[in-house]
């Protein structure tokens, strides 16, 4: 008999369009998420511009609003905010920096997300769509650290990316202009993600989620080391009563205290994927933790 991770309770959920007061635009491709003051701030992969989106205590709407972003690019994959500094840090998964050579872009903002600067995070890709896809931040001995996750096991796209039980985690800080690369460390082998789409830390509680497993693993980082302490554990996403996965597309994971977390959906692959991965996709979910 295979073991099932106990499963994750879920307290509320809705579609990103219908929080946004929207109905008639079909395609919010959310990617990360991060929450301030009580304010989700949502992230898309497909535009260029992220949502506001601030609920009540009984997770009703209250007020929305669209802000531009600074690149003209789409590709935008997480947002992390850092309420010591009052900056939002958002990731550009991976663009053409030289032949045949990707990297990530991080762009800084101030707390009325008005663009501050840009840089490279400093670690190399060769595919463009299999680069960064989280992003977090972490001070140890007064100092910022980005944690950035790739996407694909070994930070590699292709085959060997699907390779499960080998993600990695790029820890940069600040540059001059870039953002140096600092180190690399592994999750344990037993986070077995065939991908991984988005982290967040609280305290020193880690959290990961998997898009393609449909899986939460929470660990707990030693940034004396940059070592994760224990094998930490894996929560699954609610699935049918045969098993299947309903959240197809899970992106951003954000810690809303001890005990819950918030996530957002992309968008399903039509014809690709079963209606009921669409009807979970595009959305803001709220969960506990068992």
């Amino acid at each position: 008999m295979s073991f099932s991770p106990p499963s994750l309770q879920l307290e509320f959920e809705a579609k990103v369009r219908e929080l946004l007061g929207n109905p008639l635009e079909k395609r919010f491709e959310a990617s990360g998420v991060c929450v301030r003051d009580g304010v989700f701030y949502i992230i898309f992969d497909n535009a260029s511009q992220l949502a506001a989106i601030e609920l009540d205590d009984h997770y009703q709407p209250k007020a929305s609003h669209m802000y531009p972003l600074h690149s003209i690019f789409s590709g935008y994959e997480d947002i992390s905010y850092d309420a010591q500094a009052g900056r939002f840090y958002t990731l550009i998964e991976s663009l053409q920096f030289a032949e045949n050579l990707y990297k990530a872009r991080i762009e800084v903002y101030d707390e009325a997300l008005q663009y501050l600067f840009g840089g490279w995070a400093d670690f190399p890709f060769r595919r463009k769509n299999k680069g960064l896809e989280g992003l977090t931040h972490v001070y140890y001995q007064a100092q910022l650290y980005l944690l950035g996750l790739c996407e694909g096991n070994r930070c590699r796209g292709g085959r060997a990316g699907r390779q499960a039980g080998q993600g990695r985690i790029q820890v940069f800080k600040e540059g001059e202009e870039d953002w140096a690369h600092v180190r690399s460390f592994k999750l344990p082998e037993s986070v077995a993600f065939e991908d991984y789409a988005s982290l967040d830390i609280h305290g020193r509680r880690v959290a990961i989620v998997s898009q393609a497993s449909s899986l939460l693993w929470i660990g707990q980082l030693h940034a004396d080391s940059w070592t994760l302490i224990d094998e930490g554990q894996i929560y699954q996403f609610p699935r049918t009563r045969k098993g299947k996965p309903l959240y197809c597309n899970i992106e951003g994971v954000v810690w809303l205290d001890a005990q819950r977390i918030a996530v957002v959906s992309d968008r399903a692959k039509p014809r690709k994927q079963a209606k009921r991965c669409r009807r979970k996709d595009q959305s803001l979910h709220i969960f506990s933790i068992p």
